[in-house]
């Protein structure tokens, strides 16, 4: 019989851009590719067919739906054919997938909402952990989230409008995937040596997580038995993790806010930054410090200082109403969750947000690109305080080794990340190794020049 018109005559095309791979769905096809990956189609109506035949209820053209996937109508395209292209078309297993790869090359959006893709992976037997990897999201190394559990998330994620906006500014770029373990080539195991490079350097790159912040009186997110888990069981939640997810939070506010009374910086509640922060503000102050990239939400690091910083995880300097989008600074918002209430926003009633990154939402723009511009550029690697659990930053390591012999040394209770990722480790609290760096390198109040002195 005579095939159908198609406006895809090979669908492959649709896979590449100016005749070469795109990048990004070069990545995804690694590992969305055969039905053995993302299993076989099952028997129902497919969720392409659905949406399209909803389109055309709502009365939109067949010519319109074709431009509408990225297809060129122009030309001999009636609307005849393209009717008869996309049903044609709708019959295929993966005909979202299709479209979706079609609008990254394109860098647009697809035009069906996320729940409608996600169903198609659904009905394609795809695991949750494959859904993650062909969107590209980032997740916690060592999560132990259950198959079903990964997929209520993945389910909520589908229940907002701008699912797609979402997903496109947490994926993480395949450039900054990690990168090949570089050998391990001089082992530095004494505080003396470590000083002793940062003497020489001119452009040190820091990163940092909440133990920098563990002496100033800030519980963790990760204490075991404190306060915050003692918050998600009077809540009758299963983890502290639940409170901070955002579509828990748009439903269910309170939890949060009372989490968040034990670490918020206000009037009343004034953190005074660690002697970490300080060291951090001296290199910057010595002319030392490339870029720091903090974890951490608490803005000790602007009492101490530090400006040439990014706030990987959001800050507590400025908020936003969750319903106009109103932003406002952070003082009073701050004062209010301090004092146990929930702040409204002064134009709608809404609730007010400090703009601190919740999981399931987005890094602020540009930390990626910031990331791979610094790699490139430092010539020591100081990470502290952090257990290297979150991507991006956890890749920092692998990408300043990909990069060059910069060497790159782990301040930290205990060890983090891989044995390939540092040539030094200095076990300890973070402020008493800094200490030690701080009398090696004769740096003191007075912001002496940096030199090496011995220390009995």
């Amino acid at each position: 019989p005579e095939p159908h018109p198609h406006p895809w005559p090979d669908m492959a095309a649709a896979m590449t851009h100016e005749g070469q791979p795109c990048p990004h769905v070069a990545a995804a096809a690694e590992t969305c590719t055969t039905d053995a990956e993302m299993g076989s189609s099952q028997e129902g109506a497919m969720p392409f067919a659905a949406w399209l035949n909803e389109r055309m209820a709502a009365g939109e053209t067949a010519l319109d739906l074709v431009r509408a996937l990225g297809v060129n109508a122009e030309g001999s395209m009636t609307e005849e054919k393209a009717h008869a292209s996309l049903h044609a078309f709708a019959a295929h297993p993966k005909a979202c997938e299709v479209v979706r790869l079609r609008a990254l090359q394109l860098q647009l959006k697809p035009p069906f909402p996320f729940s409608v893709w996600l169903k198609e992976r659904e009905m394609n037997t795809a695991t949750a952990e494959q859904v993650l990897n062909v969107l590209l999201l980032p997740r916690s190394q060592h999560s132990e989230l259950s198959e079903e559990e990964r997929w209520q998330g993945l389910r909520q994620l589908a229940q907002q409008d701008n699912a797609w906006d979402i997903i496109e500014q947490m994926s993480v770029v395949p450039r900054l995937r990690e990168a090949p373990p570089r050998k391990v080539r001089e082992e530095i195991g004494s505080a003396k040596e470590v000083a002793e490079l940062i003497a020489r350097s001119s452009r040190v790159l820091v990163l940092t997580g909440a133990g920098i912040s563990a002496s100033c009186g800030i519980p963790t997110f990760r204490d075991s038995g404190g306060f915050f888990e003692g918050v998600a069981k009077e809540f009758g939640l299963e983890s502290p993790d639940q409170i901070s997810d955002i579509n828990f939070f748009r439903q269910y506010p309170e939890p949060w806010f009372k989490k968040m009374k034990a670490i918020v910086p206000s009037s009343c509640n004034a953190w005074r930054p660690s002697l970490t922060h300080r060291f951090i503000a001296m290199l910057e102050e010595q002319g030392k410090l490339l870029h720091l990239f903090t974890q951490n939400i608490d803005t000790l690091e602007k009492a101490a200082g530090i400006t040439r910083k990014t706030c990987c995880h959001g800050s507590f300097e400025t908020a936003t109403c969750m319903d106009c989008k109103q932003k406002v600074d952070g003082g009073p918002v701050n004062d209010a969750i301090a004092s146990g209430v929930i702040p409204r926003c002064n134009v709608c009633n809404g609730i007010v947000k400090p703009d601190v990154v919740l999981f399931n939402e987005p890094m602020p723009a540009g930390v990626s690109d910031l990331i791979l511009e610094h790699v490139e550029n430092t010539d020591l690697l100081l990470v502290m305080g952090t257990s290297l659990n979150v991507t991006p930053c956890s890749l920092i390591p692998s990408l300043v080794g990909a990069s060059d012999d910069v060497p790159r040394v782990l301040i930290n209770m205990e060890a983090a990340g891989k044995d390939s990722d540092f040539e030094g480790f200095l076990q300890g609290a973070c402020d008493d190794i800094v200490a030690e760096l701080i009398r090696h390198l004769g740096w003191g109040p007075g912001g002496k020049q940096p030199e090496v002195v011995e220390v009995e």
